[in-house]
């Protein structure tokens, strides 16, 4: 699953019962996110977002 809260937590209440489990986070979600993050965080033509 991506980062959004919501999601975890309808995860964790549908499977509530299930003693082990694991619960996986999708970093190609993340990373999309964080890419955007850089870009509105420095401007277009810059070197920061990169870094």
């Amino acid at each position: 699953m991506d980062g959004a809260l919501h999601l975890w937590t309808l995860l964790r209440d549908v499977f509530k019962d299930i003693k082990n489990k694991v619960f996986v986070l999708d970093i190609i979600h993340v990373l999309e996110y964080i890419w955007i993050i850089a870009h509105i965080k420095h401007k277009e033509g810059s070197d920061g977002g990169k870094k």
